[in-house]
């Protein structure tokens, strides 16, 4: 099986340690993160970075396993950085571009988003918290 997994950015991300199991197993895999360094290069919010992969990959399963790391922060103490809107942007409006192009991609079969929990109760994980709703909120609609 041809398989994309975005958000593959080192070889200790959860992407790249499922697609070296998943390669183990015969399957294809094609890796994809905005820097590009272990694969393709893809800024899930460029549209036409996303439609271009699968255009060219025609991938059988997606796992969209992106995101930013950002340092918890309480609401009331919080300073608002780049990361924090590249985490959100990458679980939603990231999640969407692939699940756009996965429409338009009749090889498509399988579509894996990976997140933690859509709600956290810690003060300190409103970014976590508001990327992971968006994620699994657009995967239900989906």
């Amino acid at each position: 099986m041809r398989i994309l997994i975005v958000g593959a950015s080192s070889e200790k991300s959860i992407g790249y340690l499922m697609g070296e199991c998943l390669k183990k197993k015969g399957h294809t895999i094609l890796y994809a993160s905005r820097r590009g360094v272990l694969g393709e290069k893809c800024d899930l919010i460029i549209q036409s970075d996303v439609l271009r992969l699968f255009r060219t990959f025609q991938p059988e399963a997606v796992i969209q396993a992106a995101g930013v790391f950002t340092s918890p922060q309480q609401l009331g103490r919080m300073t608002v950085r780049s990361e924090m809107v590249d985490h959100i942007l990458a679980k939603s409006y990231g999640t969407i571009a692939l699940l756009d192009a996965g429409v338009r991609t009749p090889s498509l079969r399988y579509a894996i988003m990976l997140g933690g929990r859509a709600v956290s109760s810690d003060p300190g994980l409103a970014v976590y918290t508001a990327a992971n709703g968006a994620l699994w909120t657009l995967t239900q609609f989906a």
